[in-house]
């Protein structure tokens, strides 16, 4: 019976372990244009945007500048870990505004 270096017993193993990958490799997929919630319809958000038309928001985590009054807030997010789909333990919403800078 021959015997084989360690060596010669890693690469065997990690040839076997490649062998055995390359079809689950194959079968692979990008899920990024596949749904993965069913319920959820596949349409691309529209959020609106408008110029900013008082002084700067302090960025301090308050939402209590002038600026914050204005505008669209839009939301509506879902959970992706620890449950699909589920909603969020703690809602998210945001609102775009610019200005020339």
């Amino acid at each position: 019976m021959a015997r084989f270096s360690l060596f010669s017993r890693s690469l065997l193993f990690f040839s076997l372990c490649f062998l055995v990958s390359i079809p689950a490799l194959s079968s692979f997929q990008d899920t990024n244009d596949q749904d993965t919630v069913p319920w959820q319809k596949k349409q691309q958000p529209v959020y609106t945007t408008i110029r900013l038309s008082s002084t700067r928001p302090v960025i301090d985590g308050k939402l209590d500048d002038d600026c914050w009054k204005n505008g669209t807030w839009a939301g509506d997010y879902h959970q992706w870990i620890p449950v699909e789909g589920a909603k969020p333990t703690w809602p998210t919403v945001f609102n775009i505004q610019y200005d020339d800078k």
